[in-house]
């Protein structure tokens, strides 16, 4: 049933403390290293000096749970049946907090917490970042734990992660099911008609995430990729969220003309939240008071988030959760023009099949492009100029970086110093993957539409990073932490380019 958000602060089971990562071991040189290396690619616009400038971990009340805003529903699993979440909020595009969703899952029985994902999974590369050219910036868990723990950023890096690794031989769709995290919990009911599965996990955009979120990180606002639809379980800790309806513009909930730059203001999920958010809401007057939801999100609790709701999420404390988008029969009429228009090649392969396993869905997508007058050969070329755009200027930003490290060489030699290359020196455990899956958040160039990027990609190779090298000079301009801060699928690039993510948590 409907009712007010609720801020019961007797539910308090799920919070992390220090004593959780007692185990994990100090923070050492080496691993200050690594992070610090991470830090460098992730936000290249900032000095590591900078990473505290504004001391949010030392200012009382930033991270304390406010007052609910809003009415939202709040539903118990062991009463909701599949059928009345698909007609009571799923068809009229309606937020919605679940509860006992989790309440079975091994991540909800001591398998997420600190100490266990350190022994399971210490030795493998989470992302916490993206580069330049959107390869992901990836450390050993281990390392962010001890991080976690002890930084004092305010904005932190921030794992989410894909999850798509496994240590198994096998490759594909058998190295995807082998992943051990995806045994650790199970899609509720609610949630299970996945139509983009029809085109295979190779070809679909990336769909689920682990995060491990220190507190102060978080996502600023956003629409979920391609007008999904997403949920979001919480396992540990606090998450603050804020909901605003489709009919708002994206300037009106991102507040951008409120940042006030000139007093060191950020644009992170901590400065939306604590500054931002308030202005937004005295300028958007009585339409938005009546309008907008705000709410904390507590342990086992599971956040449904319709396609098209912006949304913006601010870790409270340190939180460990899973996310995952979905198309179903009930928001199709959403998620296909976007899926047209941003991932061309899988929409081709999509019709296809849904004209022979769903011809009531395929009929409608066909109704849609032609009241759209939208021609998919036509929609192909654009799209194949689009992909060869995106990696001229991307081969040009590499080029500009290295000849900026040759000159930077050439003065210091002409002046009988001594340069390290930073791309070549021995570091830590942090990495720059170039391979497939770093483009797995990328939904415009990750479509393995070869048709439209072959010869692109041929004039354009990938320059592929060792994983003991340092990546990129500290000079260079970097994409912000996908986790790590804020992110937004399919936010518009700044002086630090914002994520490509997707899931209800960004």
């Amino acid at each position: 049933m409907a009712s007010a958000c609720t801020n019961d602060s007797t539910v308090r089971d799920g919070l992390l403390s220090e004593a959780h990562f007692a185990d994990i071991g100090e923070l050492k040189k080496h691993d200050h290293g690594t992070m610090d290396d991470a830090k460098r690619r992730a936000r290249g616009d900032l000095a590591l000096s900078e990473w505290m400038r504004q001391a949010w971990a030392y200012q009382p009340g930033c991270c304390d749970e406010p007052r609910p805003v809003g009415l939202l529903a709040v539903e118990d699993a062991r009463k909701l049946s599949v059928r009345d979440f698909v007609e009571r909020y799923e068809k009229p595009n309606l937020p919605l907090v679940i509860t006992h969703a989790a309440d079975d899952w091994p991540a909800s029985h001591g398998a997420w917490l600190p100490a266990q994902l350190s022994e399971k999974f210490r030795h493998r590369k989470f992302k916490c970042g993206e580069d330049d050219d959107g390869y992901p910036v990836k450390v050993k868990l281990k390392y962010f734990l001890r991080y976690m723990a002890r930084q004092r950023d305010d904005s932190p890096l921030y794992i989410f992660d894909s999850m798509y690794e496994s240590s198994g031989s096998g490759g594909g769709d058998d190295k995807r099911r082998d992943c051990p995290i995806l045994h650790d919990y199970a899609v509720p009911p609610y949630f299970r008609e996945d139509l983009f599965r029809m085109v295979g996990e190779h070809r679909r955009p990336p769909y689920r995430w682990f995060l491990v979120g220190p507190k102060r990180s978080g996502t600023c606002v956003h629409i979920d990729p391609l007008n999904t639809s997403a949920w979001n379980t919480l396992i540990y800790g606090l998450k603050r969220w804020v909901l605003f309806p489709p009919e708002f513009s994206r300037d009106e909930v991102k507040g951008r003309a409120h940042v006030r730059k000139d007093r060191g203001e950020d644009d992170e999920a901590i400065d939306y939240f604590n500054r931002i958010l308030p202005r937004i809401k005295e300028a958007g007057g009585a339409r938005m008071a009546a309008a907008i939801i705000e709410f904390v999100q507590r342990p086992g609790e599971t956040v449904y988030v319709p396609g098209g709701w912006w949304h913006a999420v601010h870790n409270l404390t340190d939180t460990v959760a899973v996310t995952q988008n979905y198309c179903s029969t009930a928001n199709f009429c959403r998620v296909w023009p976007a899926t047209r228009d941003g991932r061309h090649g899988m929409a081709r392969k999509w019709l296809r099949l849904l004209e022979r396993e769903r011809p009531d869905l395929y009929a409608a997508a066909c109704a849609m492009n032609a009241a759209d007058g939208w021609s998919m050969d036509a929609a192909a070329a654009k799209h194949k100029a689009r992909i060869t755009e995106k990696l001229a200027a991307r081969a040009k930003r590499r080029a500009e970086r290295e000849a900026a490290r040759a000159t930077k060489k050439a003065r210091v030699a002409g002046a009988g110093g001594l340069v390290v290359d930073s791309d070549s020196s021995s570091d830590s455990d942090s990495s720059t993957d170039s391979d497939e899956s770093s483009g797995s958040d990328t939904s415009d160039t990750s479509d393995s539409d070869e048709e439209a990027a072959g010869s692109a990609q041929a004039a354009v190779p990938r320059k592929r990073v060792d994983a003991t090298s340092r990546g990129p000079a500290a000079g260079s301009s970097e994409d912000e932490a996908a986790a790590g801060s804020s992110s937004g699928a399919g936010a518009t690039a700044r002086a630090s380019k914002k994520p490509r993510l997707g899931g209800a948590d960004g």
